[in-house]
């Protein structure tokens, strides 16, 4: 049943959560094959076992590697075995004896269940191994492995809590808190056609504009000159490497020939990959553009006189790393301040319904509980004010739904923020009113410098809203600190009144 419930949760994901269970012999293999698929139907075919064709009684199932037979069969169990993660498989069950100690690249284990007497930390290290690999790798999601076992096994699992392995023992019940990440979808037990909230597409008044680029006057670039650094000959001889100027850590070497010229081309190519990349506008063809003007800027300014740029002492000053940074910064300054322009309304038919939204994961950490005015199963806080805000919601009778807009509904805003460059901006709360008005709620503990500009921008994208859906729209910016100097407020009329 624990097993179950985490396949049911990951199954919403499209992905397919396995159950391992290591035995101690392929007899106890065979019989417990057979409980399962004549207990579980469910299982009858969704079950793989892992040993050797012994015919022999409490065979280890060991395979000879030294052998050519051997080596064939591991490859063959190998291949298996990795193809399980995949949804289309069947196998939803392992049961082995083999520790398949290389070429294990499963990642989809949830739970483990050791039923061997391990002789030493190797084996259980191994079994707990199996299900230590990510299934969502790069996602930033808290995964958790559940462990069923014998008390050797246990009591090892957890003597690896002093190698920094965070470990929570629970009883095993069915009915408890389950482990792993929060799966937050729309629940279809709610009124979702009174909770719904269709959100229009107008997130376009903020644009880039390629076309000014060849408005880009070298002669108008304010910045100070650099001096030219002098270098003994072992350091001119030197690999020359670009490092980041704050933690110093290596960005970029080119390797070159003492007794020949280096190809200056490298280096302006560098910085050329180095500011678009930053700007994240690779591949949309300003590549030469923004080569020549970099050329051109460190030939001819930014020394103060013209140099050569085949002079290995110019190319080993170019790879300081404040000399990096300074053109760095001075051409992703220029580029935004020339493309990134407010292009106005911009009308359009597109709408969002938010119960239309699939289930994505939330970390259990998180503050969190189930709203009855909200159309998702849990509104998921970044802190513990959220939640605060998100129960006045519910408890103020005067709003008929709300959600708590979590960056995985990618309703977001872009703005201009205070360096100049492109931003994205989650706003907090998006609201329904029994009026039948609509209000963007944005709630802030400490305030950073781009708070006011994500604001302004939200007023716009507040007007635009309303000129495109004919629904009024408004925002809110709630101040935590004022927030708490007042008496609660008992309805959204009442929160206008202090914040609006």
């Amino acid at each position: 049943q624990i097993w179950e419930r985490q396949f049911e949760k990951h199954k919403k994901m499209g992905k397919k959560a396995l159950l391992f269970i290591m035995c101690d012999d392929t007899k106890n293999c065979d019989d417990l094959e057979n409980y399962i698929k004549n207990t579980y139907p469910a299982l009858k075919n969704g079950t793989f076992v892992i040993h050797t064709k012994d015919n022999s009684k409490n065979s280890t199932g060991e395979i000879n590697e030294n052998t050519a037979k051997g080596k064939e069969e591991l490859k063959r169990l190998r291949r298996l075995i990795n193809s399980v993660d995949d949804i289309n498989s069947p196998i939803k069950v392992i049961i082995s004896v083999l520790m398949l100690k290389e070429g294990w690249d499963v990642k989809n284990v949830t739970t483990i269940v050791g039923l061997r007497a391990y002789s030493s930390h190797i084996l259980p290290e191994q079994t707990l191994g199996r299900g230590l690999r990510k299934m969502y790798f790069n996602q930033g999601i808290d995964e958790e492995l559940d462990v069923i076992g014998t008390d050797p096994f246990i009591d090892f699992v957890k003597s690896i809590s002093i190698e920094g392995v965070e470990l929570i023992e629970k009883p095993m019940s069915p009915n408890g808190v389950p482990s792993g990440p929060l799966v937050v979808e729309i629940d279809n037990n709610k009124d979702l056609e009174l909770l719904n909230i269709e959100i229009p597409d107008v997130n376009k008044r903020i644009q880039r504009d390629y076309l000014s680029l060849g408005n880009l006057d070298l002669n108008k670039i304010k910045f100070k000159i650099q001096p030219i650094k002098k270098y003994n000959k072992d350091e001119l001889n030197k690999k020359i490497i670009f490092r980041d100027i704050l933690d110093n850590k290596e960005i970029k070497s080119i390797n070159f020939d003492p007794l020949t010229s280096l190809d200056f081309s490298k280096v302006i190519g560098f910085y050329t990959e180095s500011v678009l990349s930053q700007l994240r506008l690779q591949n949309i063809g300003i590549d030469h553009l923004i080569y020549k003007k970099i050329k051109d800027f460190v030939e001819k300014q930014l020394f103060g006189q013209f140099v050569d740029l085949s002079d290995r002492e110019i190319i080993k000053n170019l790879s300081e790393p404040v000399i990096t940074q300074l053109i760095i910064d001075i051409f992703k300054k220029e580029i935004n301040f020339l493309t990134i322009k407010d292009m106005g309304f911009t009308d359009s038919s597109i709408k969002m319904s938010i119960i239309d939204t699939k289930p994505y994961l939330m970390s259990r950490k998180k503050p969190h509980y189930s709203s009855h005015k909200s159309p998702f199963n849990y509104v998921v806080g970044d802190s513990k004010f959220e939640i605060e805000f998100a129960e006045f919601l519910d408890s103020a009778a005067d709003v008929e739904s709300f959600f708590k807009n979590d960056i995985q509904l990618k309703q977001s805003i872009t703005y201009i923020k205070h360096d100049g460059s492109l931003g994205q901006y989650y706003p907090d709360f998006f609201v329904k009113l029994n009026n039948n008005k609509r209000w963007v709620i944005e709630t802030k503990g400490a305030e950073s410098m781009n708070d006011q500009r994500k604001i302004s921008r939200l007023k716009k994208w507040c007007r635009d809203a309303s000129q495109a859906q004919g629904i009024v729209w408004e925002c809110l910016y709630i101040r935590q600190e004022k927030w708490n100097s007042l008496e609660p407020p008992s309805s959204f009329d009442d929160l206008m009144n202090m914040f609006y």
